[in-house]
């Protein structure tokens, strides 16, 4: 259903989804433009990998009212969090179902930007990806801004385009904080490097 219902409503376009062929557990480090996003993402996966799938959002994300964001959660097999909630009690959970060999899509800008710059990634999503040890797939969201912009809950046409880099393997956990803000800083580089201008440019070159 998800599957269909992305393409169907918009051109959707990927680069490099065979990546995400590879056995969980693993994560999926995006930027984060829009609402869409996480239906983007899942929209890119082969049907007998969904199941696997937790797209991790802000619960407001999902919407405003209550129980249509339970329903979203159900739908999309979403993990939703209250920004108010306890970290720790958000990666616990987070860090059992990648035990559990499960995938999660995390956006680790922390929330959705209008522009197109990314801004620092925080750690959270480099902290679990040492911890359990798997790798993290980097991934850069186009156009999911314009088929659903931050100012209105009504889709649009356009393009969206997905394009996914070669998996990130996080070093050996050493219980240092600074490992985490290490490979936070290489995943946000990683995603950085699949954006248009950072493509254009590397074509202008060769």
């Amino acid at each position: 259903a998800v599957k269909t219902y992305a393409r169907i409503f918009h051109n959707l376009e990927t680069a490099g989804a065979d990546r995400l062929m590879m056995d969980p557990p693993y994560i999926v480090a995006a930027n984060h433009i829009s609402r869409l996003d996480a239906l983007a993402l899942m929209s890119c996966f082969p049907v007998n990998l969904l199941r696997f799938v937790h797209p991790v959002v802000p619960a407001e994300d999902l919407s405003s009212d209550r129980n249509l964001a339970t329903i979203a959660c159900y739908m999309l097999n979403a993990i939703a969090y209250d920004r108010t909630d306890n970290l720790g009690d958000v990666l616990g959970k987070l860090e059992q179902l990648l035990k559990e060999n499960k995938v999660l899509l995390l956006f680790p800008e922390g929330g959705a930007c209008s522009n197109s710059e990314l801004r620092r990634f925080k750690p959270p999503a480099a902290r679990l990806a040492v911890s359990v040890g798997c790798p993290v797939i980097p991934a850069f969201i186009e156009g999911t801004d314009r088929v659903l912009p931050e100012s209105t809950s009504s889709l649009r046409s356009g393009d969206i385009k997905v394009t996914f880099g070669l998996p990130i393997y996080p070093p050996p956990p050493d219980g240092r904080f600074q490992s985490y803000l290490e490979l936070a800083a290489k995943l946000e580089q990683a995603v950085a490097s699949l954006s248009p201008a950072t493509r254009t440019t590397r074509a202008s070159t060769r």
